[in-house]
């Protein structure tokens, strides 16, 4: 409760007055002995909460306190996870200052970087691609590096869940950046109808392919021809 960020806490109510993060609180039961690794029946620990409510100032509290950064709970999500699913640039950088692994996939074999498609967190998307000190903080993992390989994953992805903006955003990206795509379209399709039929979608009673985008792409990259 004392680490719930600006996005709200459990029935709209915070543990301060303060209206985003709670970063004195946080201190006040930290110096009274609390466990920063305690966990709730979902398994998340106070880390995975401030990153997913938006609490960015808690992040560094929490872990110089000795909060383990890649904890996971019952569905095998991390922090770091939470950063990109719920789209908070502002605590994924503070994270990323204490070196998460970003290969951690949660139950659905999902990385943290593939969370941020879901719900089409094209802000976090952009950041991640285009802020200096994140791309420095990055660089030493491969799977957050946009080099042709996973800039060609993030699209695919993209389409999957059919997430525009992000989509737009990769594309731009792509063009600026003369990054080729090798995608097996295919493939792709394939995977695109398993999404929509049995995953995300399914709840949505959404069934049709987003062709437009599988279109768009394929005219992007053999336009030449």
């Amino acid at each position: 409760m004392a680490v719930w960020g600006k996005y709200g806490g459990r029935l709209r109510k915070k543990a301060s007055n303060n209206p985003e993060d709670s970063p004195e609180i946080a201190i006040k039961v930290l110096a009274k002995g609390a466990d920063p690794n305690a966990v709730d029946e979902f398994g998340k620990t106070a880390l995975m909460t401030a990153c997913g409510t938006g609490a960015p100032k808690c992040v560094p509290i929490l872990i110089d306190a000795g909060a383990l950064v890649d904890t996971q709970d019952r569905d095998g999500v991390t922090a770091l996870h939470e950063c990109f699913y719920r789209g908070n640039s502002d605590c994924l950088i503070e994270i990323m200052r204490y070196g998460p692994d970003p290969s951690i996939k949660q139950r659905t074999g999902k990385t943290p970087f593939d969370c941020v498609f879901i719900d089409n967190m094209h802000e976090t998307l952009n950041f991640a691609l285009h802020n200096e000190e994140f791309l420095k903080l990055a660089n030493k993992h491969p799977c957050l590096t946009p080099t042709n390989e996973n800039i060609e994953q993030l699209i695919s992805q993209a389409i999957m869940y059919k997430a525009q903006e992000c989509y737009d955003i990769l594309l731009k990206y792509q063009e600026e950046n003369n990054i080729s795509i090798n995608i097996d379209f295919s493939n792709l399709f394939a995977r695109t109808l398993t999404v929509y039929n049995f995953t995300h979608w399914k709840e949505h009673k959404e069934t049709r392919i987003n062709t437009d985008m599988l279109a768009q792409l394929l005219l992007v990259n053999f336009k030449k021809f």
